[in-house]
């Protein structure tokens, strides 16, 4: 209810909205899927990694169709903490970023997904700046490896020289396109997620991908009546083609990869994954661990991590991925398509108390 009246105070303004009363206002919200989201990240939190907590977590499901938010939950327990995590909490988002990095090579057209590239230890001397060096998540390295199975490995070294390739302001810039509006430092370090973005962002960006290149606003709001009937605002769907489709099917082939190949391969258990594409991620010293992923027919991301930033037990393959094939299990369980096709589903309604 909070972030619908956040978008509400943004349609209408505050002073506005509240002057008015008996408002009935249906979102995009699939309140079945909510429930089973909520439900989700609270059992999950009960339970324990390699003996420590899990610390809390936050979901985010989309249409690739329209940008509606389906589902959106912004912490373990609502009773205990109202706090939003999902629009509010701007966490480093480690690997899950690298697809922009990949979005903003295939883009410049000097790179396709069997590029060779050489995986190796490396510094970076970049003027004005400290020196940068970059290592492997396991600190070994593959020597040459192609674009697809680096990205699907979720190699460093190769990633960072791809956006030393194109340039940190290409990469910025592809993330502008794809929906992510926090401040970027124009570093190389960006390459590897050395930023903060917000899940919802990230959602954003997954959900373009989905949509092969096409972005749609991110919204909750569907339409608003007065307690006379009379329609007070309807979304419009703005749809806008920010990345050619054939380069965006390039990065999903490489995505579907992850998952069936690579470090994702958690988010494929459990339930009819023939379709699904997605990207692990891990900060430094291990604070967020996520999974971001789609099919043709629902986008979700999946965060987990502490508020105090302190150390996760485990990796975005060991603690989101695995959540993220249970969410996407009970939404196909729910009647949400796998495959292409968007079937209609009932909204949440919500009406405003008279006061």
């Amino acid at each position: 209810v909070s972030e619908v009246l956040y978008q509400l105070c943004d349609i209408f303004g505050k002073e506005l909205l509240n002057k008015r009363t008996g408002l009935q206002i249906y979102t995009t919200l699939d309140l079945a899927l909510q429930e089973r989201a909520e439900n989700l990240l609270m059992e999950d939190g009960k339970t324990k990694f390699n003996g420590q907590s899990k610390g809390e977590a936050a979901l985010v499901a989309t249409d690739p169709s329209s940008g509606a938010i389906r589902v959106l939950v912004g912490g373990r327990s609502y009773a205990g903490s109202q706090y939003n995590r999902a629009v509010l909490s701007r966490r480093a988002p480690g690997s899950v970023f690298k697809p922009v990095v990949y979005l903003a090579a295939l883009h410049s057209g000097m790179v396709n997904p069997s590029t060779e590239l050489i995986d190796e230890e490396v510094v970076f001397q970049i003027p004005g700046q400290r020196d940068y060096k970059p290592q492997n998540y396991n600190k070994r390295y593959h020597g040459i490896v192609t674009m697809r199975d680096s990205l699907a490995d979720s190699l460093n070294i190769p990633t960072v020289k791809l956006c030393d390739m194109v340039g940190t302001w290409s990469v910025i810039r592809m993330a502008r396109k794809l929906g992510i509006k926090s401040d970027l430092p124009p570093l190389l370090s960006i390459a590897l997620g050395a930023c903060e973005c917000t899940p919802l962002e990230i959602a954003t960006a997954y959900n373009t991908i989905a949509a092969r290149g096409i972005f749609s606003q991110p919204h909750m709001v569907l339409r608003v009546r007065d307690r006379q009937g009379n329609i007070l605002y309807r979304h419009k769907p703005k749809k806008q083609t920010v990345v050619d489709q054939k380069v965006v099917e390039d990065l999903h082939r490489m995505l579907r990869l992850v998952v069936t190949n690579g470090t994702g391969r958690a988010a494929a258990q459990g339930w009819p994954s023939a379709a699904a594409a997605g990207k692990t991620g891990t900060s430094d010293d291990y604070r967020d661990a996520w999974f971001a992923g789609y099919t043709p027919s629902l986008s979700c991301v999946v965060w987990v991590g502490k508020d105090d930033s302190s150390p996760l037990p485990g990796t975005g393959a060991s603690l989101a991925a695995p959540m993220w094939a249970r969410f996407m299990r009970a939404a196909f369980g729910a009647g949400v398509p796998v495959e292409k096709g968007v079937q209609k589903r009932k909204v949440w309604r919500w009406k405003q108390s008279d006061r």
